[in-house]
């Protein structure tokens, strides 16, 4: 009995990420992201330093469609009233509840906090530090974004 069990976990931890790519294929809307960006050591005249969080919406304009083929290509367009609509280009793929996208300004790693058949949340972590006047000035990003299936 104890073997069955076993096996059954097993199996259902190594189809994960195929659950995911099932999941994943079709286009998605952005409902919601939620950006918390971290700025230390950068110098005074800078006046950045703390934290900064932004919350975008549809509803103040900015929209964000994905779109997720099941041959590993990803088309992203995004509409932002100030800088019109860009159309993005890339690949993906899934590694456990990892994404990775490859093309345009979404590129970089997400960990798929939710993935349903109708929802998906997305979210990433980034550092990044740099050399200004003799300080090591560093930005840390967080960003979650939450999407709807079409």
């Amino acid at each position: 009995m104890l073997a069955v069990a076993i096996a059954a976990l097993a199996m259902t931890f190594s189809s994960c990420g195929k659950d995911y790519e099932d999941l994943i294929v079709g286009s998605w809307e952005m409902t919601k992201m939620v950006a918390t960006m971290t700025y230390s050591g950068f110098p005074d005249e800078y006046d950045v330093n703390g934290t900064q969080t932004e919350t975008i919406t549809p509803e103040d304009g900015q929209s964000l469609t994905m779109t997720f083929s099941a041959d590993g290509n990803v088309t992203i367009v995004s509409v932002d009233p100030e800088d019109g609509t860009e159309t993005t280009n890339g690949t993906y793929t899934i590694k456990d509840d990892q994404l990775t996208i490859a093309g345009g300004e979404l590129t970089g790693v997400y960990t798929i906090d939710n993935l349903d058949k109708s929802n998906m949340t997305l979210s990433n972590h980034q550092e990044m530090s740099e050399q200004l006047e003799g300080q090591t000035a560093t930005m840390s990003v967080d960003v979650k974004m939450e999407l709807k299936k079409k």
